[in-house]
């Protein structure tokens, strides 16, 4: 029996600090002219450590966040969570992306115990249908477009926030200008990752595929299609990692 209830409330605690991780998320993702977005965000345990984040910027500008905190434990999560108030507090100009990783690898650097925190920022332009990428560790977003098919968007990256200074490294940023129907997809390595029962990988391949392969309109229905294909690969074998999918259709 005192073993039973250790446990209980350990799982107590362990849903308690999920309930509270995901308080921070976006409740609902925002409006954006001429832009369609939707998410899917699983974690492996009670808590994770990825993290999205959709920022009004001002001016038709929009800062968008995809974040990876290396591991799932709760102190993964604790970090995740501090990465979600770094990025709120920040009161620099948003549609800086250098600037971004900047302010929040320093912070990292004061609080992390040394675990790495890979990271997509960009930054949208709703006006002129532009979109500013910069990249820290964090995997290739892909583009799918109807004309030419899907490919990732490569940006030359700096290693992951948390580790060190950037102060004497160049952070690059890649530049596309985005067209009507596009299909732009920001995902964490818990789905290129995701294992079936013989060890195998979903890959970027497949995912690629199932990007420009879906039939639906809509972006939810979107990832609805390629979850359910993740899973179906899966074939019941349980996630070993967080899982992010943030899909933008331009209309």
């Amino acid at each position: 029996k005192k073993v039973q209830k250790q446990r209980d409330e350990l799982e107590n605690e362990l849903q308690q600090v999920a309930d509270a991780q995901r308080s921070l998320l976006l409740k609902e993702l925002p409006q954006i002219d001429g832009l369609r977005l939707a998410v899917i965000y699983e974690t492996s345990r009670y808590a994770g450590g990825d993290l999205f984040d959709v920022l009004p910027l001002g001016n038709d500008r929009w800062g968008v966040l995809v974040a990876d905190v290396e591991g799932h434990s709760t102190q993964a999560a604790v970090l995740m969570a501090m990465s979600c108030a770094l990025m709120r507090s920040f009161s620099g100009d948003g549609s800086d992306p250098v600037a971004v990783l900047q302010y929040l690898n320093t912070q990292l650097c004061k609080v992390s115990d040394s675990r790495m925190v890979t990271a997509l920022y960009a930054v949208y332009d709703a006006k002129n249908q532009s979109l500013k990428l910069t990249r820290a560790g964090h995997l290739h977003p892909l583009l799918y477009r109807p004309s030419v098919g899907v490919r990732e968007i490569l940006c030359e990256g700096i290693f992951p926030m948390g580790m060190k200074s950037y102060a004497d490294e160049v952070i690059a940023i890649e530049e596309v200008k985005m067209q009507s129907g596009d299909r732009l997809l920001f995902f964490t390595d818990g789905i290129v990752e995701r294992l079936d029962h013989e060890g195998r990988m979903y890959g970027v391949k497949r995912l690629s595929e199932q990007l420009a392969e879906a039939v639906a309109e809509s972006p939810e229905m979107i990832l609805q299609q390629i979850h359910a294909d993740v899973v179906t690969f899966a074939a019941g074998r349980p996630a070993d990692d967080d899982q992010t999918l943030l899909l933008a259709i331009v209309d």
